[in-house]
């Protein structure tokens, strides 16, 4: 039975953990995975063990992340799929061009973010990947049938957080793949059931496992259901 419908507001994909949210107009979802690039790399601390040939789920402490890090803020970043070249630019002025496939690239990058962040973390840092794998925040759920999500937030919620708190939210702070509006806030919890204090729950936003592939675009309408 539906509990709330919406539409799709913003699609955003997030090719480097920690660093700039990326805005797409449209994406195609296949089952099973996250978003195409979405947290594709990281970059380590220098205490973090991370093996490519068997990847793990590790917690983002253990990588540069914008909660601790909060220089990483000065910098925009864009990845080019098709040449996986990242560009770090700040205030318009472009910093560096680096091929995030290419061994002295992902050098390049670690040695910048080594340097750009100096002792305020735990160097030296380094580019990380895994071929098939996702640097999601999540850990896999004992239900699920992929370690691999999409998060959505409901933008109605993030009002209703505004509100609570007497204070204006960036809806890029808890970086989201999907947000929606229209929909009631809060009603995104139906579909998996929540807890806390102001709304009785501690959640902000959901993680959806893709079930069925499909192209998702800004403006499409949005049906939610409960979960069983």
């Amino acid at each position: 039975m539906p509990n709330g419908a919406g539409a799709v507001v913003a699609i955003y994909r997030y090719p480097v953990k920690g660093l700039s949210a990326e805005k797409m107009d449209r994406v195609v979802l296949t089952p099973g995975e996250c978003l195409p690039h979405d947290r594709r790399f990281a970059i380590a601390l220098g205490s973090t063990r991370f093996d490519p040939e068997r990847p793990e789920w590790l917690p983002k402490t253990h990588f540069i992340m914008l909660m601790r890090d909060e220089k990483l803020a000065q910098l925009q970043t864009h990845f080019d799929a098709e040449s996986a070249v990242l560009a770090i630019t700040k205030t318009d002025r472009v910093l560096m061009h680096a091929r995030m496939t290419d061994p002295e690239g992902c050098k390049l990058v670690g040695e910048f973010f080594t340097n750009f962040l100096g002792d305020s973390v735990d160097g030296p840092l380094r580019v990380v990947s895994a071929s098939g794998h996702a640097f999601a925040d999540a850990r896999r759920k004992p239900n699920a049938t992929t370690d691999k999500y999409v998060s959505l937030i409901n933008c109605s919620s993030i009002a209703a957080l505004e509100r609570a708190m007497g204070a204006v939210i960036d809806p890029i702070r808890f970086r989201a793949n999907i947000y929606i509006d229209g929909a009631p806030a809060w009603s995104e919890h139906d579909i998996v059931g929540a807890l806390g204090r102001a709304f009785g729950h501690t959640n902000m936003g959901v993680y959806a496992e893709v079930m069925v592939g499909g192209e998702i675009a800004v403006d499409d309408a949005l049906l939610m259901t409960s979960g069983t």
